[in-house]
């Protein structure tokens, strides 16, 4: 009887760790699609893997992080890489790498607003990452 118990407490301890498991992964999806959608609103556009440039950032820069890179032919563009989602990289220029952050800046101000009750009821993805560009700013 003592070992039927122990296994059902391990079955619902194995069963709890799936379901906030699950839960981080639909956080962090819903969270990269939301930066996705702000990234294309401020200027960046996105690029398939097949373009030869897009497919080495793709695969060498580091996943969700928003930064520099130079270019073949020398100009600085803004690049977000997302090999999990999308399988694609937004790039940008100064002008909207600026835009994306005054609105990042504005959406922090906003949420820095919000009573304490309702940060408290934030996603479960606030937990597990986030996505945070090379100055910190989310």
């Amino acid at each position: 009887m003592s070992k039927l118990i122990a296994n059902s407490a391990a079955v619902h301890l194995l069963g709890l760790a799936l379901l906030m498991t699950t839960s981080c992964a639909t956080g962090q999806n819903q969270q990269t699609e939301q930066v996705e959608i702000q990234l294309s609103n401020a200027g960046f556009e996105a690029l398939d893997a097949d373009d030869s440039e897009a497919g080495v950032w793709l695969n060498t820069l580091s996943p969700r992080q928003l930064g520099p890179v130079k270019t073949a032919d020398g100009t600085v563009r803004y690049v977000y890489a997302d090999p999990e989602g999308c399988g694609c990289v937004y790039v940008g220029d100064k002008a909207a790498y600026q835009i994306f952050q005054a609105r990042q800046q504005t959406r922090r101000e906003s949420q820095d607003a919000e009573p304490e009750e309702e940060a408290e009821q934030g996603l479960v993805a606030d937990e597990c990452y986030d996505v945070v560009d090379q100055e910190g700013l989310r």
